[in-house]
């Protein structure tokens, strides 16, 4: 979260051009940062409880909530077959919180 907020804002420091020479380098922010849940040695995070706990901290953060599940390394347990898998209970989910729990449905069935 300290990233993010922390690359939302300006910022002015010492860097060099491309002709080899120390200039003071200024950027403007990016209001286009997101989280990337990428799972680790703990386990896989792209399910339900996960992406709520990122939403709410990023929400208590007052920032944007934007999150990108990735479906490689801790999420997949390193094996690529696996990551089919991660992306069919992604796009369940976004159905899923869609549609009333009632009507939910999931297009891997």
């Amino acid at each position: 979260m300290d990233a993010i907020h922390a690359a939302s804002h300006p910022h002015h420091f010492l860097g060099v051009t491309k002709d080899g020479l120390a200039a003071i380098t200024n950027t403007t922010g990016n209001s286009d940062c997101h989280i990337v849940l990428r799972g680790g040695k703990s386990g896989p995070n792209y399910d339900e409880i996960f992406i709520n706990q990122t939403k709410d901290a990023l929400e208590k953060s007052k920032l944007k909530q934007a999150i990108m599940v990735d479906c490689s390394h801790g999420n997949s347990k390193k094996m690529h077959k696996n990551q089919i898998l991660v992306a069919e209970s992604i796009v369940s989910l976004n159905i899923k919180s869609n549609f009333e729990k009632s009507s939910s449905i999931s297009c891997f069935e």
